[in-house]
């Protein structure tokens, strides 16, 4: 398999095949009944640190410290374009719900707004005063949600570019964000899990336990 750490897994809709991305350089494909790899998807010069895949499992997006995102044909494993835009490495990437748009978050401060019909990076949002760590989306579509290193989470409107909200709580940097319709969640370095009212733009609760780094939250 992968010859160094792995750093993003992503299961598809079906739940029949797993992609991965890797601090080898590589994006992998394997069958998730069996544990069999099906594809190497090498293209990368740098570490794969985010990767995911459409709800038809026909393509795998990956972003990479050597600053693009790559879109992949699962059947051939061939790399069919690659999407230039960020500065620096893009730390995380996420699909949004319609498989028209990708968002991603980038060490160069920014969230991007990518339209996958023309490859065309649509927006880049600024904002963050540090790295962007971790990127999601509402499942309306209607909420871009980034969290940074400047210890925040914001709340963007894709369609403008806007930061419509800045969610501040956190102590240290903020790893991951996931959201819902009504809610969203971020873990952070501070050791905490912080649940949030999408509406209201108010902490609904705040969960400490941890004594360490929170790396992953997920609904």
């Amino acid at each position: 398999g992968h010859e160094k750490a792995v750093f993003s897994v992503k299961i598809s809709f079906d739940g029949c095949m797993l992609c991965s991305g890797s601090e080898d350089n590589s994006v992998r494909l394997w069958n998730a009944s069996t544990g069999e790899q099906k594809q190497i998807m090498n293209g990368h010069s740098g570490r794969v640190f985010s990767v995911d895949m459409s709800a038809d499992a026909l393509r795998v997006y990956s972003g990479s410290s050597d600053h693009t995102i790559k879109e992949w044909d699962t059947r051939s494993g061939e790399c069919l374009r690659t999407l230039s835009g960020h500065t620096d490495l893009v730390r995380s990437i996420f699909l949004g719900a319609n498989n028209k748009q990708l968002f991603s978050a980038s060490y160069d401060h920014t969230v991007g707004v990518w339209n996958l019909d023309s490859g065309e990076l649509e927006c880049q949002m600024e904002g963050h005063t540090h790295n962007a760590e971790s990127v999601c989306a509402s499942p309306d579509g209607k909420h871009v949600l980034s969290c940074s290193w400047d210890n925040s989470v914001k709340v963007w409107d894709p369609s403008s570019g806007v930061c419509v909200n800045t969610l501040e709580g956190h102590t240290n940097v903020v790893t991951s964000v996931c959201a819902s319709s009504s809610s969203v969640c971020s873990c952070s370095c501070d050791g905490t899990m912080r649940l949030w009212d999408l509406k209201a733009k108010a902490i609904v609760q705040s969960n400490e336990g941890h004594h360490s780094n929170i790396r992953w939250t997920r609904f």
